[in-house]
């Protein structure tokens, strides 16, 4: 006992000398974690977009007089060379090697005019070819709403002693009965495990004046929009495809003979898939062959509001569609209202007191699906510069003043210490953290603005390089640059003795000595 008291003493006094030292304090660590994340998602630009393609590629086909005849050596432009030796083969009658690796056909000719004449039909072919996007949406819109109720009524004497009002009876306990008129229940089982009664009762089990009315009452709604919005872009007569899926696990019941039917768990692949073969015309029409499926999970039916899967698409040969305008297919609508009201002849029909005597079982469903397809003519991409700003723009993380106050607050909650000792040095400690805090959140800021200056720097230094490389035509642009350059290493100074004070008086008492 006495060694148990010294323990919990020496507990108590180590906890309470470490609440006041700070012992839960958050914010080192949490300014910590700031700066990983920071250094976690910050983009660096990739230098390699401005690399430019080798000469090589873009010479002028070269015509080689060889032992076994004339060869022709071309680089592909804008088709494929698969494509183009095809071509070669079956309309100049031409042995055409293709390479894929280099984009690179080699033809053998009988000649020099038979070679000319090949350059000259790769020139006519070899075309751009038109960039298509496709943009489609596939938009499901769903709505269920349900009403059940269902009575229960055993009254002993009814009018007389010769009249009983009862339901079927499974046991000797009231909770027993089952109801009069049921609702949903008899076309769904499960709706007896969602029964919360509500009635009254008078009197003991088995008793001639034993009277017990309930009535149980549910309601459900059910409302779900699924959404498929993929963009694809694709060359024209290519095929895109989207494809996105996932297992989901349904409980299906297994039946034998001679045993209890058991649930078993089976995994359905339920996907989202579009296929897209676009074809422009010379009219500025664009042919859209379309294959589309969509699945679900979650459109619950019914009382009980079950999940089931359900899968929906279309397959259409081509439509013709001018850019820019959209294609809507479908508008699959389906509309079902069920209402059955069971009850007691007259009795069901009295205002109010027919609840007790009638049940209700009302559905009403609503589905409605649409395809909304929209071609138009690519813009091939978006600078690289932009689209970095962009980026950049959407991660950039400022500390706002309710972060501020947050922290400080967190700061401030010391569960180990008294809240009366706490009122005395409260206010000094207050302007104290939140100096500190604000010193911090400002050298953080610095810190980045530094490291940006930085990379700027690096990255005009490298354009410098590149500049002072080329030929004399360029020596403007480097001026330039080196002006730049020397403005952002003043900008860069006049932080890094903002930053490091201490740095710059350490240089002044060494020049002194």
């Amino acid at each position: 006992m006495t060694s148990r008291l010294i323990f919990i003493l020496s507990a108590a006094i180590f906890i309470t000398g470490c609440g006041s030292e700070g012992f839960i304090t958050d914010d080192a660590t949490e300014f910590e974690a700031k700066v990983l994340l920071e250094e976690a998602s910050r983009i660096e630009a990739d230098s390699s977009v401005k690399n430019h393609l080798p000469d090589i590629y873009e010479q002028e086909p070269k015509i080689i007089e060889t032992s076994s005849g004339t060869k022709v050596v071309y680089f592909t432009k804008n088709q494929p060379p698969n494509v183009l030796a095809g071509l070669l083969k079956n309309q100049l009658k031409c042995s055409a090697n293709p390479s894929s690796t280099t984009n690179q056909i080699i033809i053998s000719c009988k000649n020099k005019a038979q070679a000319e004449e090949a350059i000259s039909f790769l020139n006519s072919v070899d075309v751009l070819p038109v960039q298509i996007k496709i943009s489609c949406m596939l938009i499901e819109h769903y709505a269920d709403l349900t009403m059940d109720r269902e009575t229960t009524v055993h009254i002993g004497e009814l009018f007389g002693t010769d009249i009983t009002l009862s339901g079927k009876q499974k046991g000797g306990k009231y909770s027993d009965y089952l109801p009069n008129f049921p609702g949903a229940l008899l076309r769904e089982p499960d709706r007896a495990d969602l029964s919360l009664d509500l009635g009254f009762e008078d009197g003991n089990i088995g008793d001639t004046d034993f009277v017990r009315v309930v009535v149980d009452m549910l309601e459900s709604r059910g409302y779900l929009k699924v959404m498929m919005n993929p963009e694809l872009e694709v060359v024209s007569g290519q095929k895109a495809t989207f494809k996105s899926r996932e297992q989901v696990p349904t409980i299906r019941v297994i039946t034998e003979r001679n045993r209890d039917p058991y649930n078993l768990t089976e995994y359905i692949w339920v996907e989202d898939y579009l296929e897209v073969v676009p074809h422009l015309y010379a009219d500025g029409t664009i042919g859209i062959k379309t294959k589309v499926l969509m699945g679900s999970k979650s459109t619950p039916e019914g009382v009980v509001q079950q999940r089931i899967i359900s899968r929906k698409g279309i397959d259409i040969g081509e439509n013709r569609v001018k850019p820019g305008q959209s294609l809507i297919i479908g508008g699959f609508k389906k509309a079902e209202k069920v209402s059955v009201i069971r009850g007691f002849p007259f009795l069901k029909d009295i205002p109010a007191v027919g609840l007790l005597f009638s049940s209700k079982d009302f559905e009403e469903r609503a589905k409605e699906i649409t395809f909304i397809i929209t071609p138009s003519i690519s813009s091939h991409g978006e600078p690289y510069d932009e689209m970095l700003k962009k980026v950049r723009a959407q991660l950039d993380d400022h500390v706002t003043d309710s972060e501020i106050t947050r922290i400080i607050e967190r700061m401030m909650i010391d569960p180990f210490q008294n809240e009366m000792h706490k009122r005395e040095v409260k206010s000094r400690k207050d302007e104290e953290e939140l100096k500190k805090v604000k010193a911090e959140i400002n050298l953080a800021n610095r810190s980045r603005e530094l490291k940006k200056l930085r990379n700027q720097l690096n990255e005009l230094k490298r354009r410098l390089e590149f500049e002072k490389s080329q030929a004399s035509n360029a020596q403007k642009s480097a001026e330039e640059y080196q002006k730049e350059i020397e403005k952002v290493e003043k900008i860069t100074e006049k932080l890094e003795k903002t930053i490091n004070p201490d740095k710059k008086q350490n240089s002044k008492q060494g020049g002194k000595k």
